[in-house]
């Protein structure tokens, strides 16, 4: 500690106020030169006089660094800088100064202890704020100086063993003389801690056990954030396109984008007012769960993308693939109907479930709206008339406008259509639909025989 570097340096001091008996100088010379050399020991530099020191030691103590937290308060009122040599005047007594420096001590190694046992800092102080904290813990402007208090630390018992709270609490004691020794503090610390060897040894110890629990500790915490980023990342891929979540992920922005063809798909269950009124909330959200659950794994295995659900609609975009979207949505549409067809309510068995489909090929224009939580949001005419599609169909029937019919034709996909006849789709203007019955024979390309042009409805 501090005591054997002071008491080195007052032998020092010592060693020069005894005159040892010298031999009379036999010249002016001679003299000069041994007053020289009792200069050196009396300074620190060769050309620095004893007032030069006294400046030295004043600057000094201005200079303020981490280390002043961990002296004792009476240290800090009136500091010694062991490290300057002292003129005659500043030689203090030897034997009260040892004490003094072993209750300091005792102070200093609580302060040591504290941050080991509790990984905390003892004053979380800024910089700037450090001299005022030095005058505080002092005592030089208040009577009462600040100290440490024990934390509570929940689930480690050692830690908050009474002994140990009140070895340290003694440490910190404003009154020098009622702080413990060295070895009650070893004795203490050893008896809790179940320690061996010397104190510094049980320090480093100490420090090494902590270590590696906090290495754990970090890996563990870095496990759950990973976790935690994993989770939030397929949420954000649920609920965005894979490549705009990967884009705002990097934080970069996504630009609206314009496709120039592709179809929707739009669903809606009928009778949905009717099953709400005979249904408590939790049946009708466990219930538009696990029929939306079951669209999701559809659309999963296309090259789609659901855009949202509205109450009990359900949207699908197809990507724009070519003249493939229509097939695309068509063949999602109809796994749509089959998965409904077998659906049963759980709190209503009896209940048949039926629903009508809207299809639409078009240009669509597409974005992100929303900071705090952004939708990959829809535009357009193209949007408007699947919706429309949907709302003018009939139950347990999927109803597409002859944009999709024809690329569908076109292409020969393995689809049967139907003619319908005109829909009214907007005021004053009528739209030509099909019904979408199913897949061909062994689902092999189409021909002209499966595309009825017989209307359903008088022209």
């Amino acid at each position: 500690m501090e005591s054997d570097w002071l008491k080195a340096n007052f032998i020092v001091t010592e060693v020069y106020d005894e005159e040892p008996e010298q031999k009379k100088p036999k010249n002016k010379f001679n003299l000069k030169k041994s007053n020289d050399k009792k200069k050196k020991i009396i300074s620190s530099d060769d050309e620095s006089s004893e007032e030069e020191v006294t400046k030295k030691n004043k600057v000094s103590q201005k200079v303020l660094t981490d280390e002043l937290l961990y002296k004792a308060p009476e240290l800090l009122k009136n500091p010694i800088y062991p490290h300057l040599k002292l003129g005659f005047k500043d030689k203090p007594d030897l034997s009260k100064l040892r004490v003094d420096m072993q209750y300091a001590d005792a102070y200093s190694v609580g302060m040591i202890f504290y941050e080991i046992l509790y990984r905390l800092r003892i004053f979380e102080v800024e910089r700037d704020d450090m001299e005022g904290l030095i005058d505080v813990l002092s005592g030089k402007y208040y009577k009462q100086t600040k100290t440490p208090q024990i934390p509570y630390i929940e689930g480690n018992p050692k830690e908050t063993n009474p002994s140990i709270v009140a070895i340290l609490q003694q440490c910190f004691d404003n009154d020098p003389s009622m702080r413990p020794n060295i070895k009650k503090i070893k004795k203490v610390f050893q008896t809790v801690l179940k320690i061996k060897g010397n104190l510094v040894d049980s320090v480093i110890s100490m420090m090494d056990r902590y270590a590696v629990d906090l290495e754990r500790t970090v890996k563990d915490r870095t496990k759950m954030l990973e976790d935690a980023q994993e989770r939030a990342d397929r949420l954000l891929s649920q609920m965005l396109p894979p490549e705009v979540a990967t884009l705002l992920k990097n934080g970069k922005t996504f630009e609206p984008r314009i496709f120039k063809s592709t179809s929707l798909v739009f669903t809606d269950i009928c009778s949905f007012t009717k099953i709400c009124a005979q249904s408590s909330p939790i049946q009708i959200v466990t219930f538009l769960n696990n029929l939306f659950t079951g669209y999701d794994t559809i659309v999963d295995k296309y090259d789609a993308y659901k855009i949202s659900t509205v109450g009990d609609c359900y949207i699908v975009l197809s990507k724009e693939n070519g003249s493939m979207h229509a097939k695309i949505i068509a063949s999602i549409a109809l796994a749509m109907k089959g998965f409904l067809d077998k659906y049963t309510l759980p709190h209503m068995p009896t209940h048949v479930m039926k629903a009508r489909w809207g299809l639409h090929s078009g240009p669509v224009a597409t974005g992100i709206v929303g900071l705090q939580a952004p939708r990959y949001c829809i535009f357009g005419d193209t949007v408007n008339i699947a919706s429309k599609m949907e709302s003018s169909g009939v139950p347990s029937q999927i109803q597409m406008s002859v944009e999709t019919r024809d690329l569908i034709k076109s292409r020969r996909d393995p689809f049967i259509t139907k003619k319908r006849g005109q829909v009214s789709v907007k005021k004053n203007l009528d739209w030509t639909t099909y019904w979408l019955l199913g897949y061909t024979v062994n689902e092999t390309a189409s021909t002209d025989k499966d595309h009825d042009n017989t209307s359903d409805v008088e022209e």
